[in-house]
């Protein structure tokens, strides 16, 4: 029997003022070894068999913790909390309960659906089917102060308007973080119609999308407040994608209609990753800028575009932008009707009825790109704008002015990762007042659980970012992907006998592979970086930085204890040396006389 007083009046009265708290909370137990009849739920060693058992047992402001297993069936609903004790519903252990919704009728029926108040949802996987057009994995509408930690979607609907991760409309006070989508839907993370939005260290990479309209990693619908911090869009391609993917993030601010009488979608994005998105227009498009954007140490790179900003109608745009790292990207610049930052760095549009967007950026890397820097109606200083084949600065329309300050000299050594920029280097101390040039992405944004408003949830904290949270899961989980579209072991998810366009862990990004080994892998198999302490355990990946320079031969310190793997290349072979501190060096025979031809010198901080 329940000894907890379950008087609905009283519980009425204490919820509506807030009496209830922790010290009146339950946890509840279920399991695949439990059973349901006559069971509240409330012995760990007696738990319920269903999730829906749980939930229909619990009052606001308790816990139900599922114990490991699958369940064909929804998290529907949980009771509200309160500020001062949150309804918690959590797998036991992070990721190891997984909602099967591949079974569920196509009329609306969610992996996760919460449309209350104050509950948190962590460490579920949500696993659904790409046939069914309407199920949304995780479903947070008309809600407020809801927060969804480490849970993630595979398998969503790959046609019709379908998004894993779904705020809104109507959500106030949402917090998105640790979480990852693979496999499907149009949108993986969409903030539609809502307010007040966190999305935190997320992972999108979008593997396939059949429907007939435009997608993209991270979304931003006619959202207002919302806040992007530390998030990875990585390894989507357009070509996987039938209505065209958009950007790893795009923003859209649709005329206000009888569902949305808003006019400005501010946004915030801070340490944010783009990576091998080769997205129709941009890394981040930036469709609709209305009131303010605010953009500091993002990170785009080896993409079909950069950044792209324009204006359609809301509030008078204003863009503060700033340390930006933006290279290699790939695609052809068209002008500002096409695709504005394709094959470039940072690109603004002329804008509706001429209202462009205003600001500048600024201490920003835009290097090595096959069009030009910065482009049309983009303005600038203290950036680094080097190498862009075209032109550092052009345009279809009008070409934009270099800045009193820009560095357009080759600074390649400032930028051997993506993630930071060289201490000593010349871009360290090239920027405005003084300051750094490029994207800083070592540490953790927002402090970890907090909503919009509260202590520390827009600053950055003394946590590092690498490695990134949860990393082997979603590189083991991603990888297993099997459905249409593109294979699911590539990029972030390599294995060693996969060789892929990305390998990424430890702060350190890198574009393409060095150089192949007769077991499948490459030259960054070998080498490992030692990033603050963290060191390569057996068969982990690590990875070589952003600028890998030839140059003669690493020496080798005598007394140090050497492993030895063989590597090829079109130029012959050699033997690379892997020392106990991570460091590689070339180990050519000095029979032939000389270093490697073509060697690579990978240097490590």
């Amino acid at each position: 029997m329940d000894t907890r007083v379950r008087c609905a009046g009283t519980l009425a009265v204490a919820l509506s003022l807030g009496w209830l708290s922790a010290a009146n909370a339950a946890t509840l137990y279920v399991a695949k070894s439990g059973t349901d009849s006559g069971n509240n739920c409330q012995s760990e060693n007696n738990p319920c068999a269903t999730i829906a058992r749980g939930i229909s047992s619990m009052v606001g402001g308790d816990t139900l913790i599922v114990g490991d297993g699958t369940y064909a069936e929804q998290i529907a609903r949980p009771p509200n909390g309160t500020a001062n004790a949150y309804t918690t519903v959590k797998a036991a252990r992070d990721w190891g309960v997984t909602i099967d919704g591949s079974g569920f009728a196509d009329n609306y029926q969610d992996g996760i659906r919460v449309n209350g108040s104050y509950v948190v949802v962590r460490g579920f996987h949500v696993k659904m089917n790409q046939a069914k057009t309407t199920n949304i994995g995780v479903d947070l509408y008309g809600c407020n102060h809801v927060k969804v930690q480490r849970c993630s979607v595979a398998y969503a609907g790959t046609s019709d308007n379908v998004e894993a991760f779904g705020v809104g409309p109507g959500s106030d006070y949402v917090l998105l973080e640790e979480n990852y989508v693979y496999g499907g839907a149009r949108y993986p993370f969409l903030i539609y119609q809502s307010t007040h939005t966190v999305v935190r260290r997320n992972v999108s990479r979008l593997d396939y999308w059949n429907g007939g309209l435009q997608a993209a990693n991270f979304t931003n619908y006619n959202g207002d407040m919302t806040v992007w911090q530390n998030n990875i869009a990585i390894d989507s391609d357009t070509k996987d994608i039938a209505g065209r993917l958009y950007g790893g993030f795009f923003n859209e601010n649709k005329v206000p209609d009888s569902s949305w009488s808003g006019t400005a979608t501010r946004e915030t994005f801070r340490g944010n990753i783009v990576l091998n998105v080769q997205a129709f227009f941009s890394g981040m498009y930036d469709y609709d800028v209305s009131n303010l954007h605010t953009y500091s140490d993002n990170v785009i790179w080896d993409s079909h575009g950069g950044y792209y900003g324009d204006y359609m109608h809301g509030d008078a745009p204003m863009l503060d932008a700033t340390r930006f790292t933006i290279g290699k990207i790939r695609g052809t610049y068209s002008g500002p009707d096409g695709q504005g930052s394709a094959g470039s760095g940072f690109f603004i549009g002329p804008g509706t009825g001429g209202t462009k967007v205003a600001g500048m950026v600024t201490n920003s890397i835009f290097a090595n790109n096959p069009f030009y820097g910065l482009a049309d109606y983009a303005t600038g200083d203290y950036n680094a704008v080097s190498n862009n084949a075209a032109g550092n600065y052009g345009g279809k329309y009008t070409t934009p002015p270099a800045g009193p300050h820009d560095v357009t000299s080759d600074s390649s050594g400032s930028l051997k990762y993506l993630t930071r920029i060289e201490a000593s280097s010349t871009l360290q101390t090239a920027g405005s007042g003084g300051g750094p040039i490029g994207a800083n992405v070592i540490y953790r944004w927002g402090a970890t659980g907090t909503l919009w408003g509260e202590p520390g949830y827009d600053s950055i904290t003394s946590e590092l970012l690498w490695p990134f949270p949860n990393e082997d899961v979603i590189k083991a989980d991603m990888a297993s992907y099997s459905g249409p579209g593109a294979t699911g072991a590539r990029g972030f998810e390599r294995h060693r006998r996969n060789p892929a366009v990305y390998v990424f862990s430890d702060g350190q990004l890198t574009a393409r592979p060095l150089a192949r080994c007769r077991d499948g892998g490459d030259l960054r198999d070998a080498y490992r970086r030692r990033f603050h302490g963290f060191h390569d355990h057996g068969d982990r990946l690590g990875l070589a930085p952003a600028n890998v320079q030839q140059g003669p031969e690493h020496r080798h310190r005598p007394g140090r204890q050497q492993s030895r793997r063989r590597f090829e290349s079109r130029r012959g072979s050699w033997r690379w040396l892997r020392l106990p501190d991570g460091r590689i060096r070339n180990d050519f025979p000095r029979s032939r006389g000389r270093a490697v031809r073509g060697g690579l010198r990978l240097e490590t901080p």
